[in-house]
């Protein structure tokens, strides 16, 4: 799907929650919603039944989410990984990487063409990590067990198949439910009542909204963790920090669910956004777009800097030489940092 068609489908999703139009337009989409939510239903007796064949020695604590689409799992898990101790181990699918097959490697090393622009971020933030990627998540949690004092499984809520002992789901509070239906009526692929079996629920990119989420959170009786995302600096593609003064002129450059959160959050930072390339999540980076991009940008701003995020520098092993740097975002938590503590008691134990 085109990033183009792509907007246009969540945008219909979005109108027919306020539009009995647009609503009665996507009766279709409903009716393939209750097909979807009878098979997720058949998957999970299938897997949950797999996995009572199946045993794993190393504790295995799961990140993820109900709906499709960015809702800050990866900094949520690089936030986990900064307070953790011992021998580490990431198990992920490694979407849209280049190579395939399974891969393990030091987070050190990892390479995004063989584990994928996440797990190269999150390798390089916390080096001393192994990472296992594999297009098979039980793969790659089975290659780690054993070697590893705590397993984290990336996007694992429905791997019912995967032995879990902690679950911790990421919700989106611009999007916590997915538009109320489950795909392709919708954008979840699980019911929102699954938050009810996870540990721990993660609200990201916390707004105005919250006060109405939490109450809607309330009967699941989840402990609840509130974070929003801010950048914390700029880097050149050697690494080194980049000096960049507010006011200044910026030509936004991102591939991630949500290039709006970014757009906003530079804003927000006080710099000028004359314009924003707007890639598909994932996509392939290339020197000629991002040169061509850059050439538009400074005919008509010439003092303007390309800015990507940080999971866009790991899309790439080399970048242009133009005047080039890249956002380093982390989750803050505004609320809930009892609970946070409690899940950092708990992980620890585990992990012993």
């Amino acid at each position: 799907m085109s990033k183009s068609i792509e907007n246009l489908y969540v945008r219909l999703i979005r109108a027919a929650a306020s539009s009995w139009l647009v609503s009665l337009c996507l009766f279709p989409l409903a009716l393939l919603s209750y097909f979807f939510r009878a098979a997720a239903a058949l998957r999970r007796v299938v897997y949950v039944r797999r996995a009572g064949r199946r045993t794993v020695t190393t504790p295995v604590i799961s990140v993820g989410n109900i709906t499709v689409g960015g809702t800050g799992k990866t900094p949520f898990i690089s936030l986990l990984l900064n307070h953790l101790t011992g021998k580490i181990g990431l198990a992920t699918r490694g979407y849209r990487r280049a190579v395939h097959g399974l891969y393990v490697t030091p987070g050190s090393i990892c390479s995004p063409r063989r584990g994928g622009d996440e797990a190269t971020l999150i390798g390089r933030r916390h080096p001393s990590i192994t990472i296992a990627v594999s297009d098979d998540k039980w793969e790659a949690v089975h290659s780690l067990d054993g070697r590893c004092d705590l397993i984290v499984l990336d996007d694992g809520l429905a791997r019912y198949d995967i032995p879990q002992r902690l679950q911790i789901a990421t919700v989106d509070c611009q999007c916590p439910d997915g538009y109320g239906w489950l795909l392709p009526r919708g954008l979840c692929r699980e019911p929102f009542s699954r938050l009810r079996d996870v540990d721990y629920i993660v609200i990201t990119n916390a707004d105005a909204s919250l006060p109405a989420l939490c109450s809607s959170l309330r009967p699941f009786s989840r402990p609840l963790i509130v974070t929003e995302p801010v950048i914390q600096r700029f880097f050149c593609p050697d690494g080194s920090t980049f000096p960049l003064a507010r006011g200044q002129a910026v030509a936004l450059m991102s591939g991630i669910a949500h290039p709006e959160y970014f757009r906003r959050s530079m804003v927000a930072m006080g710099f000028d956004v004359v314009d924003h390339l707007i890639l598909k999540d994932h996509a392939d980076i290339t020197d000629k777009k991002v040169l061509s991009f850059a050439a538009k940008v400074r005919s008509s701003v010439p003092d303007a800097i390309v800015v990507g995020t940080e999971k866009d520098f790991f899309r790439k092993e080399t970048w242009p030489a133009i005047p080039l740097c890249f956002s380093q975002m982390e989750l803050c938590i505004i609320e809930g940092h009892e609970a946070f503590a409690a899940l950092l008691v708990q992980v620890s134990k585990l992990g012993t």
